[in-house]
């Protein structure tokens, strides 16, 4: 446990040991923020919007926290596979600490630096441009331990696919797809209520919703009745991809002779 504790400070104050990254990062957000806003807001001017159970200042609010929560989210699934390819991965596994935990170890770190950081930023932001929404401690504490299992079930699926480097080499294509299907399925950019019924179906069968969409919605509309129906599916996506993980990895490390190394 001292050592993954150790692994989560490193990766904090790696963090911290790159300013203009961090600026430029965050000076991208806020870009992104006003754009997609003003897009928002002449939709609802120009009156485009039909049956949409969304107020312009909830749409504001909804889309500055799935920002905050995309925007902090860890991609790993090009560094396993990086690590795959060069056989850095072989020296990481004669160390003490098990190789999926050290990457969960890290990731937790950068997410502690990077969700303080465009938190702060999101709510700046909505601070200074439009109104700050009313939220109960209740209320907060449920949605961060909602994030935090939706931002879980992202992690394990970026090292299942950076697992697959195993069986199929570069993993781009594989990634690309996936950080799309999060954003459009995930509800980054809209709440998926605009989409149609035949689309919000599907969306039931995958783990996107539960990644950015959920959480996001439960901030800004709480309601007591749903808070075990979202936790349950997360915490049930979260087993299913742990276990999926730690299965695939069990068959990656009997790959791992032929990969180089």
């Amino acid at each position: 446990m001292k050592a993954l504790l150790s692994i989560s400070k490193l990766a904090f104050r790696e963090k911290l040991a790159y300013p203009k990254a961090v600026l430029w990062s965050g000076i991208f957000y806020i870009v992104i923020l006003t754009v997609f806003i003003n897009l928002w807001q002449q939709l609802y001017v120009n009156d485009t919007l039909y049956d949409f159970d969304f107020s312009f200042e909830e749409i504001v609010v909804y889309f500055v926290v799935s920002q905050i929560i995309i925007s902090s989210l860890i991609k790993k699934s090009l560094p396993i596979s990086l690590e795959v390819q060069k056989g850095d991965l072989a020296y990481k596994l004669v160390k003490p600490i098990y190789y999926v935990n050290y990457h969960l170890a890290d990731m937790l770190g950068q997410l502690l630096w990077r969700g303080f950081f465009f938190t702060s930023l999101g709510f700046f932001y909505l601070t200074l441009f439009y109104d700050l929404p009313i939220l109960s401690i209740g209320q907060v504490s449920i949605a961060l331990l909602s994030i935090l299992l939706g931002v879980l079930i992202d992690f394990f699926l970026n090292v299942i696919i950076g697992l697959f480097s195993f069986w199929f080499g570069d993993n781009y294509a594989v990634d690309w797809l996936y950080q799309k299907m999060l954003i459009l399925f995930g509800g980054a950019m809209a709440p998926i209520d605009i989409f149609p019924d035949w689309l919000l179906r599907i969306t039931d069968y995958l783990p996107f919703k539960h990644i950015i969409y959920l959480p996001t919605r439960f901030l800004l509309r709480p309601n007591p009745i749903d808070v075990c129906p979202i936790i349950l599916s997360q915490c049930l996506w979260l087993f299913i991809a742990m276990c999926f993980t730690y299965f695939l990895f069990f068959f990656a490390q009997r790959k791992l002779s032929i990969q180089g190394g």
